[in-house]
């Protein structure tokens, strides 16, 4: 198996689409409002610290 380590700078789009994708369509996150490319700077250093 392959682990892929992921970037904000080569994933944090696509991790946006699907968020935003699931925010919108489905109930299998908590948020009412769309995401924005700001927040997922923040999601990555939170991955990145730890959290």
């Amino acid at each position: 198996m392959k682990i892929i380590s992921c970037t904000h700078e080569r994933h944090a789009a696509h991790i946006l689409e699907i968020f935003n994708d699931a925010i919108l369509t489905s109930t299998a996150l908590f948020d009412y409002q769309a995401r924005t490319p700001e927040s997922m700077l923040a999601w990555f250093k939170a991955k990145e610290s730890g959290w």
